[in-house]
């Protein structure tokens, strides 16, 4: 067959559609371009730690370092005031128990020396049905013990202290009972450092006009041999020193008749 006669037969040759794939011109005049649009991205999502954020990160990190910052002030401003009432503490307990007030119109009241060494093989006890605790204390130049009242008179023996209201509020009721007693019982306060001087004491008793005995306790000893943990306390003692009625707190004056009824 000649090469005509193929030609006839053979059928037509398909068009080819394909699209071309870019060429390397193009790719490679595209490619640095959106490269470098890529790292600008990247550049404004890195910080300098290496990590990603982005705005709603920025905007945490802003309330979370504002709210850090309130916190840090109001700790400071509570450290501020606790300094400053631990201050104003030390400072009037130095002017209660550090300052010795000015002379009044009268001398100090007494002061308690010490314990009994005669009476101390007793069996002595701030309780109930027990000896009462013997101290000493000097009046008038001479030496005076509670055991100096056994035989004669009860004793009804009040802790208390000037800067106490309870104690202040049944004082009348101690001055009624004490000038209606007579010599029926021996009414003694004993008032107690180092929030109290002997001279303030006396200071106040001119005041008030309070007319019973009052002695001092300076160094709070007889008031912790009588266990003394509030005041006003009060201690109701027979003619034989034995302790029958123990009270803590403000009486009133039917209170202290009863107790007293106790002691005869």
């Amino acid at each position: 067959m000649s090469d005509s006669a193929y030609l006839k037969t053979r059928p037509a040759k398909r068009p080819d559609n394909r699209v071309a794939p870019p060429s390397d011109d193009y790719e490679d005049s595209v490619a640095p371009a959106q490269h470098a649009a890529n790292d600008h991205i990247e550049d404004e999502y890195e910080d300098y730690d290496g990590y990603y954020t982005d705005e709603y990160d920025e905007e945490e990190a802003v309330v979370s370092v504002n709210r850090n910052r309130a916190l840090a002030i109001a700790a400071s401003f509570v450290i501020l005031i606790a300094i400053f009432g631990i201050a104003t503490l030390l400072l009037v307990n130095q002017q209660n128990s550090g300052i010795r007030p000015p002379p009044g119109d009268l001398t100090d009241v007494p002061v308690i020396t010490g314990f009994n060494a005669t009476t101390s093989g007793e069996n002595q006890a701030p309780v109930k049905g027990k000896m009462a605790p013997d101290f000493v204390w000097q009046e008038d130049g001479k030496m005076v013990s509670l055991s100096s009242f056994r035989g004669k008179q009860p004793v009804f023996v009040n802790f208390w202290g000037t800067w106490c209201p309870p104690c202040r509020a049944e004082m009348p009721e101690m001055r009624s009972l004490y000038n209606s007693a007579g010599n029926d019982v021996e009414v003694i306060g004993i008032s107690m450092g180092p929030r109290d001087w002997p001279q303030s004491v006396m200071d106040f008793i001119n005041k008030t006009n309070y007319n019973w005995k009052f002695i001092h306790d300076n160094d709070y000893g007889v008031a912790s041999r009588y266990q003394v943990n509030s005041i006003p306390s009060s201690y109701f003692i027979d003619k034989n020193g034995v302790i029958q009625d123990v009270h803590v707190g403000a009486m009133t004056r039917a209170m202290m008749d009863n107790y007293v009824k106790d002691v005869h």
